[in-house]
């Protein structure tokens, strides 16, 4: 029996709707490779508790350090959050 690889992607990437819109991305190249690897896939902004749809976010330089907001609610994520720890990205 051969291995065969396993690669991460993104759930919204041939694989659910979960965009920021409640769209997906139906991505050719994808469902190719798909025959000759196993893919494990997360979203990881819903794994946050961010839901689907939502407003998009950005990862953002702020004062040195890579933070996540949300520029339409004006909303920053922090590595702190209740949130964040009771759902670990994937």
């Amino acid at each position: 029996m051969r291995a065969v690889p396993e690669i991460f992607v993104s759930k919204c990437l041939s694989f659910a709707k979960c965009r920021w819109d409640g769209g997906i991305i139906n991505d050719r190249f994808i469902e190719k490779l798909g025959k000759f690897v196993e893919y494990h896939t997360c979203c990881p902004e819903m794994e946050i508790g961010l839901g689907c749809p939502r407003s998009p976010i950005r990862v953002v330089l702020l004062k040195g350090k890579k933070v996540l907001y949300q520029p339409e609610t004006k909303k920053r994520i922090y590595r702190g959050d209740e949130q964040l720890r009771r759902h670990p990205v994937c």
